[in-house]
């Protein structure tokens, strides 16, 4: 990734990495990860450990550790393989895991709540394997298009990503209306009808509320100026860990960065 890049390119959650951490972590796109990984040592020596997207079953690499994600939602235990459900293998699987992290999950999510998916996820993972878990935090809206503040609570949301429900669920507990949700396949490549749609779609006060990573889509080259007069707002999430989530990842991670560790 480097100045040129857009969604189109190398893809819109790449280009998401590549703005919030420039000139800090290079980011790279290759579909054979092994050739991704010789060349990003070659051409970053400097480079001490890396970080695998959607890797669990890339078999052209063998990691240091692997990270297994489920969502409190749709925990994978409870998921079946392809076509019955979501899962790409079975679930024994999770027995490569060193470490299991449930996503996404309610901030009041109960000590005894999550003993029981610890339980769950245990019959299929390792005795020791940490399980932690971690939830969305929501920060203030951020100008994409053409004004600075959103006038009123009255909102288009806009999203093409794989499970905006819980966008849907803060925005509602937040206090805005959402008068209407233009709901896109995730990923989705807006065009020039799609932003004349919304624009259209949009009343006096209201705002488009989106994701940060439909946003990197919206401001390709070719949108940008259809996009720029409009009241658009991204809503920016961290990932927060319950308990001492954060610590135990933090244990298990910082013996790793040593040279060429592969995560």
């Amino acid at each position: 990734a480097d100045a040129a890049a857009t969604a189109a390119t190398i893809g819109d959650e790449p280009l998401q990495h590549y703005q919030d951490f420039r000139g800090q972590v290079p980011v790279v796109v290759c579909e054979n990860r092994r050739t991704g990984l010789e060349t990003l040592l070659h051409e970053a020596p400097e480079v001490t450990a890396v970080v695998l997207d959607d890797a669990y079953q890339h078999r052209r690499v063998r990691p240091t550790l692997n990270v297994l994600l489920t969502e409190q939602q749709r925990p994978f235990y409870h998921d079946y393989v392809l076509p019955a459900g979501r899962l790409r293998e079975s679930r024994g699987g999770a027995r490569r895991a060193d470490v299991v992290i449930v996503t996404k999950c309610e901030p009041e999510l109960t000590e005894a709540e999550q003993a029981a998916m610890t339980a769950q996820v245990r019959r299929y993972a390792r005795p020791r394997v940490p399980v932690l878990f971690s939830a969305y935090a929501y920060g203030a809206p951020v100008p994409v298009g053409g004004a600075a503040t959103p006038e009123s609570p009255e909102i288009v949301l806009l999203t093409g990503i794989a499970q905006p429900g819980p966008l849907r669920d803060y925005l509602t507990r937040a206090g805005y209306h959402i008068a209407h949700h233009a709901a896109f396949a995730d990923h989705h490549a807006f065009t020039a009808a799609d932003i004349a749609t919304l624009t259209g779609q949009l009343r006096p006060g209201q705002s488009v509320f989106t994701t940060q990573k439909d946003a990197v889509r919206l401001l390709e080259p070719a949108l940008r100026a259809a996009v720029a007069p409009l009241p658009v707002f991204y809503i920016p999430i961290q990932v927060q860990f319950l308990a001492d989530g954060a610590a135990q990842l933090q244990q298990l991670v910082s013996p790793l960065f040593q040279p060429h560790a592969v995560v």
